[in-house]
């Protein structure tokens, strides 16, 4: 079946301009809900899938792009226009996943989950984080400072030093 430009382009005799003009919003919305998110997000979703699976761990950035359907190759250059890389993204999901982990569990847990070869390598990086160092903040007190310097930082306080309040 094949129509002329002008038929589509007419308005029905009995249109409803209040009912259309609903509709197009709903549909631009829901378009909104259902387009794709950005690569980071994809990527920030499988890696926290990984951590939070019984192995824990972090996968490779080639896993990570078969996963969403695509090559490592286009993810990473994708990243690279959205401002950020594999290994920012990583670390932003550690440390993240971090202080929730250590309120439950040992540094040496916490560690072996997030994916770091050692305790070593997770206290340095912990305490490049937060400014201290893991066993310091372990418990609720300590999640209780983590969250507090993160509410912190989001009232632009910024990266200066450490304010913990152990309560």
């Amino acid at each position: 079946m094949v129509f002329r430009r002008e038929v589509l382009d007419m308005v029905p005799v009995g249109a409803n301009q209040r009912l259309w003009e609903y509709l197009c919003r709903s549909v631009s919305a829901l378009c909104e809900q259902l387009a794709p998110p950005s690569s980071a997000d994809g990527v920030r979703h499988q890696l926290a899938r990984a951590l939070a699976s019984a192995e824990g761990g972090i996968p490779t950035l080639d896993d990570v792009a078969r996963s969403l359907g695509t090559t490592e190759r286009t993810l990473r250059r994708r990243l690279e226009v959205e401002g950020t890389s594999f290994r920012k993204l990583v670390e932003e999901v550690r440390r993240d996943r971090a202080a929730d982990l250590l309120a439950r569990s040992s540094v040496t847990e916490t560690a072996l989950r997030l994916g770091f070869s050692d305790t070593t390598a997770f206290s340095h990086a912990f305490r490049r984080w937060f400014g201290c160092p893991p066993r310091e903040l372990r418990g609720a007190r300590g999640l209780r400072a983590i969250k507090g310097r993160e509410r912190g930082r989001a009232r632009g306080r910024g990266d200066s030093a450490p304010r913990y309040t152990l309560r």
